[in-house]
C-alpha cells in the first residue's frame, strides 16, 4: 500500500508540473491544501469510533474510567497501534492526495459521458430511466428522507470500517486484501476511470449537457418532498456545484459521477463482511450495498450504471488482490521454511 501512495503522489506532483505549477504550488495544491480537513475528518472518525465501541460494545460500568485505563494501557505499551496508527496516517496522506485529483478531473477531461450514461441507462432499463421505477415505488416524503439518512451513513460506515480493520490483525490475509482492494479501487476507478469517462451525474445534467433536463422531474420531486422532509443531498448537490463554478479547486469542487465509489467501497465492506462474519453479516451487508445502489439513483446523484460499474469493478479488483496476498503470503511462508531447514543445518 505506501507503495500504492506514493506512486499515486507522484503521478499527481507530474501532472500539477506538466501543467506549468512550481513545485512548491503543486505541493501545496496537490497535498497541503487538502490535508487538514483529511486529518480532522479521519482522525475525528476514529475517535468516535472508538467511542462507539466503548459505550456501544464493552459497556463499562464507567466508560470514563475505561478510556483512562486503555490510554494508561497503551502508553506504557503502545507497540500494538503503530500498525494502525501508520494506517491511519496512510488514509490521511491519500484522502489529501485524491481530493486533488478529484478536484481536477473536470480541468483534465471536461465533462463528456453525461449524455452517453443517460442513454445507455435508459436502453438497460427497458426505456424507462430507473430513477422513474424508483419512485414510483418509494414515491413518499417520508421514504425519500429515510433513504436520503442511509445514503449520507455510508461516509460514517466506510472510515468505521476502515478504522476496524487498520486495529484489527485476527485475520491478517483478509485484512491485507481488503487495504489493497480498498486503495487500488480508489485509484483504478476513483481516479483513472472518472477521469477517462468523465461525467457529474443527473443531478446536474442539465447544466454540462445543454440539450432538454431529462432528469428535471427527478429534481423538482426531490425538492416536493423537501418541502416535507429534509432531503440532505439537495443541499450538498448545491454546495458542490457552486464549488465546481468557484474554480478553487477545494473540497467543494470535486464532482464525479462514473463510477460510483459509495458502490465500489460499499461492495468491498459487503465482502469483508460475508467473509469475516458469515452469512449473517454478508446479509447485512447486501441490504446496505441495495440501499446505497438506491439511494445513487433515487437522489439524482448517480446514473445507475455508475453503480453497476463501481459493483463490477469492485468483484474484480477483489479477486484480483487476494490472489496478489495470497502468493506474496506463500512467498513468505516458503522463505521461511527454507530459513528454518537451514538454521537446522
Amino acid at each position: 500500500m505506501p507503495i500504492l501512495v506514493a506512486g499515486y503522489g507522484m503521478a499527481l506532483m507530474l501532472v500539477l508540473l506538466l501543467q506549468g505549477r512550481s513545485f512548491g504550488e503543486a505541493v501545496r495544491q496537490g497535498f497541503l491544501s487538502h490535508l487538514p480537513f483529511a486529518a480532522a475528518t479521519i482522525g475525528g472518525g476514529a475517535l468516535m469510533f472508538y467511542l462507539i465501541c466503548v459505550v456501544a460494545v464493552v459497556r463499562p460500568p464507567s466508560p470514563f474510567a475505561h478510556i483512562v485505563g486503555d490510554v494508561r494501557t497503551h502508553v506504557r505499551s503502545p507497540a500494538p497501534l503503530y500498525g494502525g496508527i501508520w494506517l491511519l496516517v496512510l488514509l490521511v496522506i491519500f484522502t489529501s492526495l485524491f481530493s486533488a485529483w478529484k478536484a481536477m478531473i473536470p480541468e483534465l477531461q471536461p465533462f463528456s459521458w453525461d449524455e452517453r450514461l443517460f442513454r445507455l441507462d435508459r436502453w438497460m432499463h427497458g426505456g424507462t430511466d430507473p430513477w422513474v421505477h424508483l419512485h414510483r415505488a418509494l414515491h413518499t416524503p417520508f421514504l425519500t428522507a429515510a433513504i436520503n439518512v442511509v445514503y449520507h451513513l455510508w461516509f460514517f460506515v466506510m472510515h468505521f470500517t476502515y478504522v476496524w480493520v487498520a486495529f484489527n490483525r485476527r485475520r491478517p490475509e483478509l485484512r491485507a486484501q481488503f487495504l489493497l482492494a480498498f486503495y487500488a479501487s480508489w485509484v483504478v476507478m476513483g481516479t483513472a476511470l472518472a477521469i477517462t469517462m468523465s461525467s457529474a451525474g443527473p443531478c446536474y445534467y442539465g447544466f454540462v449537457v445543454g440539450l432538454p433536463d431529462p432528469y428535471a422531474p427527478l429534481l423538482a420531486q426531490l425538492q416536493a418532498s423537501d418541502a416535507a422532509w429534509p432531503v440532505w443531498a439537495l443541499n450538498v448537490q448545491s454546495l458542490l456545484w457552486e464549488g465546481y463554478r468557484s474554480g478553487d479547486g477545494g473540497l467543494t469542487s470535486a464532482i464525479s459521477a462514473m463510477p460510483s465509489m459509495h458502490l465500489a467501497t460499499t461492495t468491498l465492506i459487503a465482502l469483508l463482511a460475508w467473509r469475516f462474519g458469515g452469512a449473517l453479516a454478508g446479509a447485512c451487508g447486501a441490504a446496505f450495498l441495495l440501499c446505497i445502489l438506491v439511494g445513487s439513483v433515487h437522489l439524482g446523484w448517480h446514473y445507475a450504471v455508475d453503480g453497476y460499474a463501481g459493483i463490477l469493478f469492485s468483484l474484480v479488483l477483489w479477486w484480483v488482490c487476494g490472489y496478489v496476498v495470497r502468493y506474496r503470503y506463500r512467498q513468505r511462508d516458503t522463505c521461511r521454511g527454507r530459513h528454518g531447514e537451514a538454521d537446522e543445518r
